[in-house]
């Protein structure tokens, strides 16, 4: 690495040998005119010509002499004063001001003059229309779909309202219309129940579902009304409404509303395949199910929901005969009463998991055996026979709407097992258990867990219980509250 090192100046500050290219602002001693490449020589190294620049002989020249500088600059100025009033005066020569119009003037219809309020406005020359050079060729042809739909015809104004359509005059029309059996239940108190529990129904089932929505304007939505009503909930109340507008008034009386409606169109009639019994993921939203269970069905020769009454009554008939094997329907039904109920806990001896609800319900049937009160007891267990212990209780209110002379209300009912979360080493099953509940002519609900302080003993030291029962609106009601 190079080591640089600066000339060294004396501590004069003044360096007395011939001048050279490294020195910093010294002072020459030497003699002569300054020169480029010696730039020690002359005088002073901030001019190194001796020459005085021409601002600096100027400024002594005026200091030397200053009245010829003086009266100079007056003669400039003065001049170009003289200059600016000999070219204003010729230019308002040629261009004269312009007077306002007189009084005179200003009364003459074609006067000259305008008085200028505003800024002028420049009007427009009027251009002449262009003639087309050629015709231009004509537009392709567009096809009806298209124009119409770029061009929707004008559609009736609804009227203003902001209130939502009334439900209840609309569905009572529709059901003297389309259910001609309801008008039986004539203007009894009692029977009218009937009609006003099917409006009820046909609202939740139908209208509240959305599967027909009216708009507030009284326009039908989704699916078409007149259809629903003609192929689903015309023929589904119509089948029950002559049987339960024939009931004498002292055994409808203890039909609940709720009763009355679960009979007339449970929700059920759209989850189910009547022929098969069986319940397939199919959406509930739409018709298509429940449409086919009361339309003629031409392998059966009638509607699924006339087939299945008429199995209900026949194998409920058979109880006082016998087939090969010793027994009949009617037996194999009473034989299949809750069978789902008998859970088995490893344990205990496969003992139930409701072991006191389990003794009082059956000592219930064997009580209504005794009295003959068997229709309860022959939709719980014909339900299990007929299409498995998990679909019986869902398809229990089919069963019971199929009974005759009058027909029962059934619904589903759920219960959480008992120490299925609480105690780890349960060996029975988890989760939730359904079964049947069926309302008998007496007004009574009848089903496994009819006894509440019996079922609440199985909880005891364990989880709360949770015990529901479907309504006909879909939703879970308390089964001891329920009416």
């Amino acid at each position: 690495m190079v080591d640089y090192q600066l000339p060294r100046v004396p501590e004069n500050g003044i360096s007395t040998g011939p001048s050279s290219q490294h020195q910093i602002y010294g002072i020459s001693t030497g003699t002569g005119h300054a020169d480029v490449l010696n730039p020690g020589s002359g005088i002073g190294a901030g001019n190194p010509r001796g020459r005085k620049s021409f601002f600096r002989r100027t400024l002594d020249y005026v200091k030397e002499h200053p009245l010829p500088f003086i009266f100079g600059t007056i003669g400039i100025v003065g001049g170009i004063a003289i200059a600016n009033m000999v070219s204003a005066d010729l230019y308002n020569s040629r261009n004269p001001p312009r007077q306002p119009p007189s009084h005179e003037q200003a009364q003459k219809p074609n006067n000259q003059y305008q008085i200028i309020v505003s800024s002028p406005t420049v009007t427009p020359v009027p251009t002449s229309t262009p003639v087309p050079t050629s015709t231009p060729p004509p537009l392709p042809t567009v096809p009806a779909w298209i124009e119409e739909y770029n061009n929707p015809k004008p559609t009736a104004t609804p009227p203003p309202t902001s209130t939502p359509v009334p439900m209840a005059p609309r569905i009572r029309q529709k059901l003297m219309e389309y259910v001609p059996g309801i008008k039986a239940c004539g203007n009894d108190p009692e029977h009218v129940r009937v009609i006003d529990a099917a409006g009820k129904q046909v609202e939740s089932e139908i209208y509240n579902t959305g599967i027909v929505y009216i708009d507030r304007s009284g326009i039908s939505r989704g699916v078409d009304e007149e259809k629903a009503w003609k192929e689903y909930v015309g023929p589904a109340i119509d089948f029950v409404a002559k049987p339960l507008c024939g009931m004498p008034s002292n055994m409808l009386e203890k039909y609940s509303e709720n009763d009355l409606r679960q009979i007339l169109l449970p929700p059920a009639l759209r989850l189910f395949e009547i022929p098969v019994g069986y319940r397939t993921p199919e959406t509930r939203m739409g018709l298509d199910r429940g449409i086919r269970n009361v339309t003629l069905d031409p392998k059966l020769g009638k509607s699924p929901q006339e087939w299945l009454q008429e199995q209900v009554m026949k194998d409920y008939n058979s109880k006082g005969t016998k087939d090969a094997t010793g027994y009949n329907n009617y037996i194999r039904a009473i034989n299949n009463i809750s069978a789902g109920a008998y859970v088995p806990d490893m344990r205990y001896n496969n003992r139930s998991s409701w072991p006191d609800s389990n003794a009082s319900f059956y000592k219930v049937v064997e009580e209504m055996k005794a009295k003959g009160d068997d229709w309860p007891l022959f939709v719980n267990g014909w339900s299990v026979y007929k299409v498995g212990e998990q679909s019986a209780p869902g398809f229990a209110p089919l069963v019971g709407r199929s009974v005759r002379p009058y027909p029962l209300a059934a619904y589903v009912g759920s219960a959480n097992y008992p120490g299925a979360s609480s105690d780890p080493d349960f060996q029975g099953p988890k989760g939730i258990h359904t079964e049947s509940w069926v309302k008998t002519y007496d007004g009574v609900l009848f089903g496994y867990w009819m006894d509440e302080q019996a079922f609440l003993k199985a909880y005891e030291k364990k989880h709360k219980p949770e015990i529901g029962l479907g309504g006909p609106d879909d939703r879970s009601y308390n089964p001891y509250k329920f009416k």
